[in-house]
């Protein structure tokens, strides 16, 4: 058994115990990007396939969903103590928080201190916090195929509010599956992976560090 197979069984048992274990052991090998891009996104691209296939349900794939996001918020608390704040949250109308939490771990890992926003919180307030915390940077996870239709419009809604000089980094699923479906504006950069959300906001956080 790969460890995605055993990924998903342990989720469905459901072992939430042993789906720690076996994402700190894939971890402790392979370093903590390389967990996510490598075991978690991974795993649930599967899910989604066997779903596809009826081979689980949506009450399978909302149960792993759901333990998926528990073990990564407990990774994502190991970073504090950074001056330099990203916001980080859901496009609204994504109300799954597994790319949102891959995403924090990775700007943490890069050295920012991330602040994580509730799942569906409107777009004019992911970027009022942002602005009244003084952020850098904001980070978006996208989940649906339709929030394409008017990621751009959001996107301006923030601009007006936090202005043109703080970058935002996007991923998600649908940004991989439809590349063709969003042209990024400029300060605006897409990120399919953890390997990528890292280096990108390792290079941000330079340019902030030198600017300072």
């Amino acid at each position: 058994m790969d460890a995605v197979d055993r990924y998903i069984r342990l989720a469905l048992e459901p072992d939430l115990a042993g789906l720690a274990r076996l994402l700190d052991e894939t971890i402790e090998e392979v370093g903590p990007l390389a967990g996510y891009d490598e075991l978690v996104r991974p795993a649930l691209v599967e899910v989604g396939r066997r779903w596809e296939r009826d081979e689980l349900t949506v009450g399978d794939e909302h149960l792993i969903t759901a333990l998926t996001e528990q073990v990564l918020t407990d990774l994502s608390r190991r970073h504090t103590g950074s001056d330099h704040v990203a916001v980080v949250a859901c496009t609204p109308a994504n109300r799954h928080r597994v790319g949102l939490l891959m995403a924090t771990d990775a700007l943490g890992l890069a050295g920012w201190q991330p602040i994580v926003m509730a799942a569906q919180t409107p777009a004019l307030d992911i970027a009022r916090t942002a602005r009244d915390r003084g952020a850098q940077l904001i980070a978006l996870s996208v989940g649906l195929e339709v929030e394409l239709d008017d990621l751009a419009d959001q996107l301006d809604g923030i601009r007006e509010v936090v202005g043109a000089e703080v970058p935002i980094l996007l991923g998600g699923g649908p940004l991989a599956r439809h590349p063709e479906g969003f042209r990024p504006p400029a300060g605006v950069t897409v990120c399919l992976s953890a390997h990528e959300a890292h280096a990108q906001g390792s290079r941000l956080l330079g340019l902030v560090g030198s600017s300072a």
